[in-house]
Order: structure tokens, then C-alpha cells, then sequence
């Protein structure tokens, strides 16, 4: 991370290890004096298919509803850090973690800061699914907050 680590990337989702892993990010983004984005991904549920499109749309609604209250909670630390940082919501993907990394390249961020464990919670894993995925096959380096 002492090479010029400029654009950090803070996937969230809400969990309590994406908050934690907001602490991180913003820390670091301050002492690095780099830039922040805090993402959040909706993938489209397997569910959805072929439902009514105003069921559709109020399942995109509510979940977008949700991302923009997390991303105000981070908002509000990074404005008590004094940090700058800025945020979208990525909508109906396949797949949240090739979302993620397809957003890195193309944004070409230096840094990947991701809670291992996401709302899933699924205790079997030690890894969560999207962290796992992440930290495997992104083309940056990935910071994994417990």
C-alpha cells in the first residue's frame, strides 16, 4: 500500500463487518490522503424471474432504499474524519462480486477494503462467498476486515 494508493474501493452491505471494514477504509483513506467510494450492489435474485415487473421494481426500490441509509451512516463517519468520499448503488447484476471487481478495473482503484463476512452471516464459511471471490480474483490488492 505505500505505492500511490489514490482510489479506494469500500464495498458495503449493510453488515456489521462492513461497518467495521468502513472504520478501516476510512482510516486509512485519511493517513493515505486518497479518495474513497463506498458501493453497493444489488444483484437480481433468481426469484424475480419472470415475476410481475411492479413486484420487480418495488424489490429494487426497497433494497435501494436500504443501500442509501448505509451509505448515509458512512457518509456521516467520513464527514467526522473529514475524509472525502463518494458513493453509488450498482443495480441488477448477475453477480455481486464480479460487479465489484469489474468496477475496480474499470475505475482502476488501488485498493479493495471488504468485510469478510456479509449479511448472509452463514457461519459455515470462514470466508464470506463475495469477500472470498474478491480477494481470489480482483485486480488490485484486497483488504479483508474480520
Amino acid at each position: 500500500m505505500t505505492h500511490h494508493t489514490k482510489r479506494i474501493l469500500l464495498p458495503i452491505d449493510g453488515s456489521e463487518a462492513s461497518v467495521k471494514a468502513a472504520g478501516y477504509a476510512l482510516r486509512i483513506t485519511k493517513v493515505l490522503d486518497s479518495d474513497l467510494k463506498c458501493i453497493h450492489v444489488i444483484d437480481s435474485p433468481l426469484f424475480i424471474k419472470g415475476m410481475n415487473p411492479a413486484l420487480v421494481a418495488l424489490f429494487f426500490s426497497r433494497a435501494e432504499k436500504h443501500a442509501n441509509k448505509w451509505i448515509g451512516d458512512i457518509e456521516e463517519m467520513a464527514k467526522k474524519e473529514k475524509v472525502n468520499m463518494t458513493s453509488e448503488i450498482i443495480i441488477d447484476v448477475p453477480s455481486v462480486p464480479n460487479a465489484i471487481m469489474e468496477y475496480a478495473k474499470k475505475h482502476q482503484m488501488d485498493l479493495i477494503i471488504i468485510g469478510m463476512r456479509g449479511r448472509t452471516g452463514a457461519k459455515k464459511l470462514l470466508l464470506g462467498s463475495v469477500a472470498n471471490s474478491i480477494a481470489m480474483h480482483a485486480s488490485c490488492p484486497v483488504l479483508l476486515v474480520p
